[in-house]
């Protein structure tokens, strides 16, 4: 069987060592890893079973969709999944043994219309994103507790999510986190889960810890932003491609779409076969940097949909050999870091765009 032509090489050991190290910088009574948008493009169910093997105690996904494939993957540890259509159908998931997170009065009544179902109520403290408001707090909080007595449904816990604006703006979260936990408090629910730190948040901030954190990008060994650098972290991913094409060039000549580049001098260039329909950014033009046999080597032309094209010099090199799009720096290879810089995004952004023609590899 010939080597795919693409290929995102995964670890789970490497996964299972993150959720174990960020258990040590943010310690608390739950961990949940979030594997959400296919474990941010490290696949879901491999990402959920190496942060369980990591000591992760819940797995958060963004929908039910996301929630139901893994329980019919046969992962049963605690789920929760929090952004739902308005005319969602909770029967299944609640069938399922799915906690969802919930951010209005209409899908507490539809939660107990159905029954059974368990809840972690969802409040904005200042993100402006999902989540109960102030303008609707008290009648959130007051269906809630009425629905959790009657016992139509169970309020297992209260979320949130900080901005990370500043240390001062998460900390103002956290006291309307608070006093919302107290109001429901007054009303005579006390949830046993009490979450509003990420990545970054639980490992700065050890006053929004509470009962449980959120890892997520973090767990996949990439920094939640750059002051995260040196966390003792190790990249579960390795994108990586292959050399169908080497030719020499003579100077003056053009490279790719437009002739944004042209040799000049003499030079031999790499024809590799990924482009921006695989994920690798279109936007990194005349910044990227891959790697093969751990020397970086410049990407040159305009980056197409299928295809780019690498600046070897006088270095020898054939068809077939590996490149390295991104993955452990420790390896000569350029990170995930790298290539956020060179297109003024963030690593989520990179890994969650992997195309879907990219074979993806499970490796110890």
């Amino acid at each position: 069987m010939s080597t795919p032509l693409r290929r995102v090489m995964v670890s789970r050991s490497a996964i299972q060592h993150n959720v174990e190290r960020l258990r040590e910088l943010a310690p608390a009574k739950d961990t949940m890893v979030v594997v959400k948008a296919n474990g941010y493009g490290h696949g879901a169910e491999l990402s959920a079973r190496a942060a369980l093997a990591g000591g992760a105690t819940w797995i958060g996904v963004a929908d039910i969709d996301e929630a139901m494939e893994l329980r019919g993957k046969g992962i049963t540890a605690p789920l929760l999944a929090w952004l739902h259509a308005a005319d969602e159908d909770f029967n299944e998931a609640i069938g399922r043994d799915i906690t969802l997170g919930i951010s209005t009065v209409a899908q507490l009544q539809a939660v107990a219309e159905v029954g059974g179902g368990t809840v972690h109520l969802k409040i904005d403290t200042g993100l402006g994103r999902n989540g109960a408001g102030r303008e609707n707090l008290a009648e959130f909080l007051d269906t809630a507790a009425a629905l959790h007595t009657s016992g139509k449904l169970v309020v297992d816990g209260l979320m949130s999510h900080v901005s990370g604006t500043s240390r001062e703006a998460d900390l103002a979260q956290a006291e309307v986190f608070c006093r919302t936990r107290d109001l429901l408090a007054s009303r005579g629910v006390t949830p046993t889960h009490l979450h509003i730190a990420a990545s970054a948040a639980a490992i700065d901030h050890p006053s929004l810890r509470f009962t449980m954190v959120r890892f997520g990008i973090a767990a996949y060994g990439l920094e939640p932003t750059r002051a995260h650098r040196d966390l003792g972290l190790m990249p579960a991913m390795r994108f990586e491609s292959s050399i169908v094409n080497v030719k020499r060039i003579s100077a003056g000549d053009g490279v790719s779409y437009n002739f944004l580049w042209t040799a000049p001098k003499e030079t031999t260039i790499a024809l590799v076969s990924v482009g921006y329909a695989d994920g690798v950014p279109r936007a990194a033009t005349g910044n990227a940097l891959v790697e093969i046999a751990g020397v970086r080597y410049p990407v040159v032309g305009r980056i197409a949909m299928d295809q780019i094209v690498v600046d070897v010099g006088d270095a020898e090199i054939n068809t077939g050999d590996p490149v390295g799009i991104w993955g452990d720096p420790a390896n000569g290879t350029p990170s995930v870091s790298d290539w956020a810089d060179w297109t003024d995004t963030i690593s989520y952004d990179i890994v969650t765009g992997i195309g879907n023609r990219v074979t993806r590899i499970d490796i110890p």
